[in-house]
């Protein structure tokens, strides 16, 4: 088909179809700009990515590392807590152990002493060298021991029998230090009497030793083996 047009109508046409093509786009409303990323987005894809796994994998395991250390941390306090209880309180009963023998040994030589001098004085009301006797006699439970007069443990040389019963009470329960402090109570009123300035025609040996053992029994010592311990004070050399 033979072209009717010329070139420079071609060139015209061509203008004019630009032209409208230019006004169009002109008229039309703006595209829309591409939706900006929000912040959990690009977290995401930040955490997604091989930095971002590498990161989040060392912190992971770096806090997983912390409380398990942690745990572990308490975990060895606890048992060293735990482990040090248990020798404190095995501390506390050997030295009350040891405390108690340490009475009952005092207690036992004070007796034996008082059966000597029933022994040599009888049933007769004292006199002046009876009664310096029993004052000797309860040396080992009014006064520090001495190298004449040991103590069953060294450590306890200068307490006498009354301070250990005072020291007994420090290493014994709550429930148990009240009747301690009674029995020292008792035993130490009991001694100053017997052994003060009294009047010739007092308590013989025996009598003495019958109140010494009503005031003084406690389990602690008298189940510890040493003799007159055990008795009574209806017959105190038993």
């Amino acid at each position: 088909m033979a072209d009717f047009l010329t070139p420079e109508e071609k060139e015209r046409i061509k203008s004019e179809e630009l032209f409208r093509l230019e006004i169009r786009k002109e008229l039309m409303p703006p595209a829309p700009a591409p939706a900006t990323e929000n912040k959990r987005q690009k977290l995401w894809k930040f955490l997604n990515s091989t930095f971002g796994m590498w990161l989040l994998s060392t912190v992971v395991v770096a806090g997983i590392v912390q409380v398990y250390n942690e745990r572990q941390e308490k975990a060895q306090l606890a048992l060293a807590k735990e482990s040090q209880d248990r020798a404190d309180e095995r501390k506390r009963l050997e030295n009350y152990q040891r405390v108690a023998l340490e009475i009952a040994f005092r207690f036992s030589s004070t007796m034996a002493r008082l059966k000597v001098i029933s022994r040599k004085y009888g049933k007769q009301a004292q006199d002046a060298k009876a009664h310096q006797a029993v004052v000797g006699a309860f040396d080992p439970l009014a006064k520090p021991a001495s190298d004449s007069d040991p103590p069953l443990y060294p450590e306890y040389k200068l307490y006498s029998g009354l301070a250990m019963m005072a020291e007994l009470q420090r290493h014994a329960g709550p429930a148990e230090r009240e009747a301690l402090t009674e029995i020292l109570a008792k035993t130490s009123g009991f001694i100053e009497e017997i052994t003060s300035d009294t009047p010739l025609a007092g308590p013989n040996a025996e009598e003495i030793a019958s109140g010494l053992l009503q005031r003084m029994r406690y389990p602690k010592w008298s189940n510890s083996g040493f003799p007159y311990t055990r008795c009574d004070e209806k017959e105190p050399f038993c």
